[in-house]
């Protein structure tokens, strides 16, 4: 890697960047996809727990 002409920084920057923008896609569909869930089963049993 160190043969590399292209500086760690820049590709460091990109992968964290990507890999945050990742994580964060994930956890946003994760929670819409929980609520929604927990909107379905309080439909389909209004005694049950939010």
């Amino acid at each position: 890697m160190t043969s590399c002409t292209v500086p760690s920084w820049p590709t460091q920057w990109l992968l964290q960047a990507l890999g945050h923008s990742l994580f964060k896609d994930w956890h946003v569909r994760r929670h819409r996809f929980r609520l929604w869930e927990g909107r379905s089963t309080s439909w389909a049993s209004p005694s049950g727990h939010s």
